[in-house]
């Protein structure tokens, strides 16, 4: 088996920032190393990885998205040897980033994930919960609103943005439906059914019934000064009762539900409630029972289209990430590099983001495969040291990590 080894000056390296788009991007060698050079590849990346925090990078992406799903990517993020996949990260978050730039009002409200809720309601006899449904109707409802921004965009100001919604599809039925089922305060609204309407009628006619009679009973009790002329109607267990002196308890008709700490309080239910109590608690069941019948109604009705709406919360989650570094590459002031197809690098004003704090001088930073080559026979410790301080750069290793802020006008170069 032929032994390989990896040189520095074997490769050629582009060095890509773009608006908090961490890339390093490489260019292969012809020879394929195979597996073992692969994971040895991966290993030499973590490793630049932990020497330049790019972990702390990537935490302040993270703390910028919105959605559990959006963090996944951001935690995701590594490098890449694509300079087309690097071109268009770099396309995408510097249009977003001029959305945050524009008095224009994008949605950030409502990016629930609800991927992991809809893989398992593929199942059959599943049926989304209450809480679920609110949190689907509305994150459905701000994907909508992503798309439509995009689509209202006459002048094309954001053509990559707008091809990456091309393919979302959100059935309006089932926005409608979900919007039907629910009430203004996220429950189950009245008329989400002939049966729960019904059912609901009944159960507001009882709890009056009996509060009627318990409001009487009480004034009837204050009244033989069994009950302490403050004292009101309270609820335990579910149910209506009346407070009396436990000296008193046995001179109301009824059953002792509950006792105050000291026990000289007892709580009564009385026996002419006690059939309209076990009518409510009947009715609370039914309206259980209906809920749960159209959720699964529904769910049954959503079913088919889960494969659809898995990919528009992929898009969801996808906005939300590339919100969170346009956002951070704001915070950092962080500049768009312009890609050309010659060696070497140029960067104006670079800065390492977590030097921030530290008072520095941008520096304006040129370089060549040559001339590198002549700095590490020179002088190779000192320039290793300022550029870890200064750019977060690490050049004693097959990758190039970079985590730097730069003018807009800073240029990249490669050599493809």
């Amino acid at each position: 088996m032929a032994n390989y080894s990896l040189s520095i000056r074997n490769q050629t390296h582009i060095f890509l920032l773009s608006k908090a788009v961490f890339t390093t991007f490489f260019v292969p060698l012809p020879l394929d190393f195979g597996a073992f050079v692969r994971v040895k590849e991966m290993e030499h990346d973590n490793k630049i990885k932990q020497k330049l925090a790019f972990g702390q990078i990537v935490q302040s992406v993270v703390k910028r998205c919105l959605s559990p799903a959006g963090e996944r990517l951001a935690n995701a993020m590594s490098f890449s040897s694509d300079i087309k996949t690097v071109e268009h990260e770099i396309g995408l978050t510097d249009e977003f980033l001029s959305i945050l730039l524009s008095a224009k009002a994008f949605p950030c409200e409502d990016f629930f994930d609800m991927s992991g809720e809809l893989k398992r309601l593929k199942l059959k006899g599943t049926f989304i919960s209450l809480e679920n449904l609110v949190q689907l109707n509305r994150s459905l409802k701000t994907i909508c609103s992503c798309v439509e921004f995009f689509e209202h965009d006459e002048q094309n100001a954001y053509p990559l943005l707008k091809e990456i919604c091309s393919q979302v599809f959100v059935d309006e039925q089932i926005i409608k439906s979900s919007n039907r089922l629910l009430a203004s305060d996220g429950t189950m609204a009245d008329n989400a059914s002939e049966t729960l309407f019904s059912i609901r009628q009944n159960k507001h006619r009882a709890e009056f019934e009996a509060g009627k009679r318990l409001r009487k009973l009480l004034e009837v009790s204050k009244k033989e000064g069994w009950t302490p002329p403050e004292a009101e109607l309270t609820i335990r267990d579910g149910r209506g009762v009346i407070p009396i002196a436990s000296s008193n308890k046995r001179r109301l008709q009824g059953f002792v539900v509950d006792e105050s700490s000291s026990g000289q309080t007892s709580f009564i239910e009385p026996a002419e409630v006690v059939e309209l109590h076990n009518r409510l608690r009947e009715l609370e069941f039914e309206e259980k029972r209906e809920i749960v019948r159209i959720l699964t109604e529904f769910t049954d009705f959503v079913r088919p289209y889960i494969p659809t709406l898995l990919g528009a919360y992929d898009f969801l989650a996808r906005i939300d990430f590339l919100r969170a570094k346009a956002k951070y590459a704001l915070s950092i002031n962080a500049g768009k590099p312009v890609l050309r197809q010659d060696e070497g690098f140029v960067w104006y004003e670079a800065r390492h983001p977590l030097l921030e704090e530290k008072p520095q001088t941008p520096r304006q930073k040129h370089s060549s495969l040559e001339n590198r080559a002549e700095r590490q026979e020179t002088n190779f410790d000192n320039i290793r040291s300022e550029c870890r301080r200064q750019v977060g750069m690490s050049e004693n290793s097959r990758t190039f990590a970079i985590y730097v802020a730069v003018r807009s006008a800073c240029t990249c170069k490669t050599n493809e």
